[in-house]
């Protein structure tokens, strides 16, 4: 959504999980990352588990 707005309560929880993330310094404000802090984009696999929490009301 361009503004907050824009946003319409729905029915959907839209859940956005990243496997890596690439951090500050990728040359768009100072030097790039050391060799060993990039991330190189390869295939990958995760699983996760959603549950309800049994305190909550």
């Amino acid at each position: 959504a361009t503004h907050r707005t824009d946003l319409v309560p729905g029915d959907t929880i839209w859940v956005n999980l990243d496997h890596a993330q690439h951090g500050i310094g990728s040359q768009s404000c100072g030097p790039g990352p050391l060799p060993h802090y990039q991330l190189h984009a390869e295939p990958a696999e995760f699983a996760f588990v959603l549950a309800p929490d049994p305190g909550a009301a």
